[in-house]
């Protein structure tokens, strides 16, 4: 019998992989810890006044972290949603354990990666970017979703055919940042609505200033401004509900 006789047609469910990243005290941890029976891995603190969330201690190394999510892998429970708040420190945890592992097996001293040369410590942390995304296959193959956390930070884009400007980017590293970004479903980025308006004219340039309230905006498609995904046929931008209760219908979607 023919092999593509087996084929599939159609959309396959399949539990999501979101990255969620935004500005400094916007809820992205509130908004992550809104999806289905949600457990959190916490490598900073950041979700100690949320309820109805499962939590351990706050990780501090690499091991700790596996031993979580190793915990998650094996033992029966009935969490539907992992979060990793933040995967950018996570990352930080990752390169003192590269380092360490680096340092170990060929007798050195660095205090850094950056001194492993030909680029050494950048592939160490690529390949346990690689690692953790292995794990995260391993939890959407027995129907968890998987949710990583980032902050966010302005970097300078330079694309081929226009001029160089600035957008919001995952605060991750550079050669980790598009991996996660790929892997991911949605790449949402959460800001605040801000509005310009002019004001007077300096030198003979007109001045903007920005103006705004305190409502917060999902992006969930790319613009000069950010970057950001999905594979969900989501609108470009949408309000947050102010009643966080109603967050919980973003991830039912």
């Amino acid at each position: 019998m023919s092999i593509l006789a087996n084929a599939i047609r159609g959309k396959v469910a399949r539990p999501r992989a979101t990255l969620i990243y935004g500005v400094e005290g916007i809820g992205k941890t509130t908004f992550a810890c809104s999806s289905e029976n949600p457990f959190i891995i916490q490598t900073e603190d950041g979700a100690s006044d949320i309820e109805d969330v499962g939590k351990l201690d706050v990780v501090k190394t690499l091991g700790e972290f596996d031993m979580q999510m190793n915990a998650l892998l094996t033992e029966e429970h009935d969490f539907k949603t992992v979060i990793v708040d933040s995967i950018d420190w996570m990352e930080s945890i990752q390169a003192v354990a590269a380092l360490e592992y680096f340092n170990q097996a060929n007798g050195k001293s660095f205090v850094s990666l950056d001194e492993i040369p030909y680029g050494g410590g950048a592939k160490l942390i690529v390949q346990y970017c690689r690692n953790f995304i292995v794990q995260c296959d391993q939890l959407r193959q027995r129907g968890i979703s998987v949710i990583m956390i980032s902050h966010a930070r302005i970097e300078k884009f330079t694309p081929p055919d226009v001029e160089a400007y600035e957008r919001y980017m995952p605060d991750l590293g550079k050669h980790t940042s598009s991996i996660y970004r790929e892997y991911c479903d949605e790449v949402l980025f959460l800001n605040y609505k801000v509005d310009t308006v002019a004001k007077e004219k300096v030198f003979g340039k007109q001045v903007f200033k920005g103006i705004g309230g305190r409502e917060r905006i999902c992006y969930a498609s790319e613009s000069p401004s950010h970057v950001a995904k999905n594979r969900k046929g989501l609108p470009e931008a949408f309000a947050l509900p102010q009643d966080k209760k109603e967050y919980t219908l973003y991830w039912r979607s």
